[in-house]
């Protein structure tokens, strides 16, 4: 799935759910990563919104869970060997992912992040269907993307 897809999906999924709801009237922005995947503007301000999967049984939610420990113990790892701040944020493909935590796994995506972050407050994106950003070494991850989080002085 690339970027764009995942975007189209994001939206028609919040617009089914304005439809349904009534609720969250307003125009609608779609900025790009790290920022929230939906940002809709009524008279009161601005509300983010960051859209993520529902999972609806046992199985599905072991999965969830395996997904989020594997990113926490890649964190971990990241943190270990130092670097800058970052803010992550990662795709599984087609909603695969360990069924279990996978320290191998959270070593691939830690040194994926520690090998590409980007110069200060900088972005950088893997992406498996990117040729130029070449394979992320595991057919589970579908995009990665890094911002550096480098405070500015004022």
């Amino acid at each position: 799935m690339t970027r764009t897809d995942q975007k189209d999906e994001e939206l028609a999924a919040f617009e089914r759910f304005r439809s349904t709801t009534g609720l969250l009237k307003g125009p609608v922005d779609q900025p790009h990563p790290p920022e929230p995947d939906i940002v809709f503007r009524q008279s009161g301000g601005e509300v983010e919104v960051e859209l993520t999967e529902l999972v609806a049984g046992p199985i599905q939610r072991g999965v969830e869970s395996a997904h989020k420990r594997t990113l926490d113990r890649a964190r971990v790892l990241f943190e270990a060997g130092g670097g800058p701040p970052c803010f992550v944020s990662l795709c599984w493909a087609h909603a695969a992912g360990p069924r279990r935590v996978s320290e191998q796994l959270a070593q691939t995506i830690a040194d994926l992040v520690r090998g590409n972050i980007p110069g200060p407050n900088g972005r950088a994106v893997l992406d498996s269907s990117d040729d130029d950003a070449g394979p992320l070494g595991t057919p589970l991850l579908h995009r990665i993307d890094i911002a550096r989080l480098d405070h500015q002085e004022m």
